[in-house]
């Protein structure tokens, strides 16, 4: 606020504290008290929206407020990769021989996958391929499953999935290996 509007906001509060004192002492029983009353009371309100309005030390016209604007809203990013081929075992990691693994696969990338079961050795004791399915139509969860020999020997071994694609010019598929999990054959 500039020094020389300051004294214009003493001098017309000082008017108006008079003039809501003439009210006060007549009881509100004069229409002259009033009136003046209500017309100060106006031109303050007017005066002070006015030089409030046109002291903001904008930057040119179109400023109304002395106060920073709200920045624009910035966009959304979504540069984060999702993640894919996420595997979970379904059940426990101890499995009887002879009985079916079943793995949810969340956001596949690819249509058929490779189920190896692996010794310590990284020997393959057995190996199948799945492709995705769904337990039924309304669901979104994808799934695939092995079913393990009985021949296979009890114990710890590795259950590793991989997905198959075969690329351009290329009659073999290949490979790409997504994850190993640590089981216990009973």
């Amino acid at each position: 606020m500039r020094i020389k509007y300051f004294f214009i906001y003493i001098a017309v509060g000082v008017a108006f504290l008079a003039v809501s004192l003439w009210v006060i002492l007549t009881a509100g029983k004069n229409a002259k008290a009033i009136g003046a009353k209500y017309k100060l009371g106006g031109l303050m309100l007017t005066t002070w929206a006015m030089l409030s309005a046109c002291t903001c030390n904008g930057t040119g016209p179109g400023v109304v407020t002395c106060y920073d604007p709200v920045p624009p809203e910035q966009p959304m990013c979504y540069d984060v990769v999702a993640p894919v081929n996420q595997l979970s075992l379904v059940g426990d990691l101890s499995i009887k021989r002879g009985e079916v693994v079943t793995i949810r696969v969340d956001s596949p990338t690819y249509e058929t996958y490779l189920l190896q079961v692996k010794d310590s050795e990284d020997k393959v004791l057995q190996e199948e391929r799945s492709a995705l399915y769904k337990e039924n139509e309304e669901s979104y969860d994808q799934f695939i499953r092995m079913t393990l020999s009985k021949s296979l020997p009890a114990g710890d071994v590795k259950l590793v999935v991989s997905g198959l694609y075969k690329e351009e010019g290329q009659e073999e598929e290949s490979a790409e290996s997504l994850y190993a999990f640590d089981i216990t054959l009973l």
